[in-house]
């Protein structure tokens, strides 16, 4: 590691030090000849924040990243480098690889009637080592990500990124309620029987089956076209 390097880190620990209370420290540096890079990071922990910053040389140009997250009445602000998560509800079975980089402000907050993601500043493109994480400016972008629940099985959801190309993406979630069905028929009366129950309490292949077997003890065993241990 070249010296100028090793002076940048030491600063920018002794700077980040400076303001520390209860936090955690985590120092490392390194140099790699198949990435043709070299630098260092320091991350630290908080209770109420965290982050990380790093600088160093990739082939042969100077870069460096840094990002925070603090945590401030129910709401995150964000800045530095960050990996915006770009999911959908129809996202099921790879909704954690739909992200993109960008550096700039933001804040997001989530509970349980909903959320919202917002953000502004650049678009970048993401450079990373074993030892330090960088980043460099593209596009200007501003973004706002909004979700909140209309009812138990109802969401909408809404995904606005202004930059060179606009997305606006709206739309509404629906979750069908689950429910298991059974049909049984006694042949003295030969009217089909339907049972519906619900997934919110017990098992209902338990309770259907005891619902069959009580209506078949109320017929004569001479009708009975199936036998009571169901």
């Amino acid at each position: 590691m070249c010296f100028p390097t090793k002076c940048g880190l030491i600063l920018l620990a002794v700077l980040l030090a400076g303001s520390a209370g209860a936090q955690v420290f985590r120092v490392q540096g390194g140099t790699s000849t198949l990435l043709n890079a070299e630098g260092g990071s320091v991350e630290f922990k908080a209770p109420n924040y965290e982050g990380s910053a790093g600088l160093g040389f990739f082939d042969g140009h100077f870069r460096y990243g840094a990002e925070t997250r603090y945590r401030f009445q129910g709401y995150t602000m964000l800045a530095g480098d960050e990996s915006v998560p770009f999911t959908l509800p129809t996202d099921v079975f790879d909704a954690a690889s739909h992200y993109f980089s960008a550096r700039g402000l933001g804040a997001t907050r989530k509970d349980a009637d909903g959320s919202f993601y917002a953000f502004a500043g650049t678009t970048s493109n993401w450079l990373g080592t074993g030892f330090f994480h960088a980043a460099t400016s593209a596009d200007p972008v501003a973004m706002l990500f909004y979700e909140r629940k209309v009812n138990e099985r109802l969401r909408f959801f809404s995904r606005n990124i202004l930059s060179r190309r606009q997305t606006f993406l709206q739309g509404l979630e629906y979750q069908p309620k689950p429910f298991a069905e059974g049909i049984g028929c006694h042949r003295h009366r030969c009217q089909p029987e339907i049972f519906r129950r619900c997934h919110r309490r017990g098992n209902p292949e338990t309770r259907l089956q005891s619902e069959l077997r009580d209506h078949r003890r109320s017929v004569p065993a001479g009708h009975r076209d199936q036998p009571d241990d169901l």
